[in-house]
């Protein structure tokens, strides 16, 4: 965590800790993932930022590395590490494994996304996350996989929170990025 007198800024692995934050008023504003284009809260204001499938990741000398599109059935036979409960990766893999008839004693968990990087890499275990989380990493290569569920990212202002002059400042300007961005999109 950063911090400075009038303004704060904070970096957090996991969407669930931020809106936690958020939740907790700690943070008036953060970008987020979540399992839903909606946050169903009273307390937030939303900006729809990118919605990405998750895709598995695989080490490139991996069998599977050199499909176009994965199905859940072509993963019956393999090991899977998977992010933990601080993550919505891990209640929207636990859904699709569950869908899919995953065996449970398939996946390992952890805490930390270098890790679950590191698994993928050394063909140790597939993963199922979104590109972002391995974006830039030649060690690791991403396929679509078949019916795949949507992580959404957005811009969660928490309208209780009453910011400083800078950092009310600093919110509007993300909020007219994600406004702009958004009309662009459509």
């Amino acid at each position: 965590m950063t911090e400075n007198p009038n303004l704060q800024l904070v970096e957090e692995e996991s969407s669930e800790v931020m809106m936690d934050l958020l939740r907790e008023n700690k943070l008036p504003i953060a970008i987020s993932g979540g399992d839903s284009p909606k946050i169903e809260e009273p307390w937030v204001e939303q900006y729809l930022i990118d919605e990405r499938p998750l895709q598995v990741c695989v080490a490139p000398d991996h069998p599977l590395a050199k499909e176009s599109l994965i199905t859940a059935e072509m993963l019956s036979d393999y090991s899977f590490i998977c992010l933990d409960k601080e993550y919505t990766h891990y209640t929207m893999f636990e859904r699709w494994a569950q869908a899919n008839q995953i065996n449970p004693s398939q996946v390992s968990y952890t805490k930390e996304i270098q890790t679950a990087g590191s698994f993928i890499s050394s063909g140790v275990s597939i993963g199922i996350m979104i590109d972002l989380l391995v974006k830039n990493r030649t060690d690791i290569v991403t396929i679509p996989l078949e019916n795949a569920p949507k992580f959404y990212i957005s811009l969660v202002v928490n309208k209780k929170a009453v910011g400083n002059p800078l950092q009310q400042e600093f919110n509007q300007t993300l909020i007219d990025i994600a406004t702009q961005r958004t009309k662009q999109a459509s």
